[in-house]
């Protein structure tokens, strides 16, 4: 199912995007991505790459505008049947009910100061991490290394799957035995920095499938947990 990420970049920080974009692609495939800001917000936003970012001008809530014409749009004209709303503002609890009359499902992503109405007013709200993502130290003044013509860079080692399967254990062990699939990719992301689309297997479903004898997974839907085996 096609999904729009709209995104109130005038509220939400553009670090806070990898935690976003994670959780959005829990849920299917984002096809649409979007950010809306002024023209203080908008420079960090546009270095984005996949993402659109579009100045919506310096008048008063005129990025909210924006994003509620375009979400409308999507709507009745593409009709697009899954919205992500990036916001901490509850102005937008207005827009959240009025796609969910048509039928919609609307998922609120913001920070623990979202208020009530407007996590209510969507199908279900993600509460994005509290810890500020960590910014590359820069680098120390150091003498050049002398290298040997034959000798090559030695590159950083990635996760490996073993360091994945242990944590997804460790996770689900926390969860009491069992945690839902969609879940996976913004917990694993927010823990050890893994987006589950960089691996070979590109889902959960399809990884965790590998590993029968760690996993048992749900058919598919929704609700559908995977379970540690041993």
């Amino acid at each position: 199912m096609t999904i729009a990420l709209l995104i109130d970049a005038d509220n939400v920080a553009a670090n806070r995007y990898p935690e976003i974009l994670a959780h959005a692609q829990s849920l299917g495939e984002v096809t649409i991505r979007r950010a809306y800001a002024d023209t203080k917000h908008l420079q960090a936003w546009s270095e984005i790459a996949g993402l659109r970012a579009f100045h919506s001008g310096m008048d008063k809530n005129s990025s909210d505008l924006q994003l509620t014409v375009d979400a409308m749009e999507l709507a009745l004209r593409d009709k697009v049947a899954r919205f992500v709303i990036a916001s901490s503002d509850g102005g937008f609890s207005h827009l959240a009910l009025k796609l969910r009359e048509y039928g919609l499902e609307v998922v609120g992503m913001g920070g623990p100061q979202a208020p009530p109405r407007f996590r209510e007013a969507c199908t279900g709200f993600q509460v994005l991490s509290t810890v500020e993502p960590s910014k590359p130290a820069p680098p120390k003044a150091e003498p050049m290394p002398v290298i040997s013509p034959v000798s090559a860079p030695i590159a950083k080692p990635k996760a490996t799957a073993s360091a994945i399967d242990q944590e997804v254990c460790r996770l689900i062990s926390e969860r009491g035995g069992k945690i839902r699939m969609n879940l996976l990719n913004p917990e694993i992301f927010r823990r050890i920095g893994i987006n589950i689309s960089t691996q070979p297997e590109k889902t959960w479903r399809a990884y965790l499938l590998k590993r029968p004898h760690l996993f048992a997974v749900d058919p598919k839907g929704p609700e559908a947990c995977v379970r540690r085996l041993s």
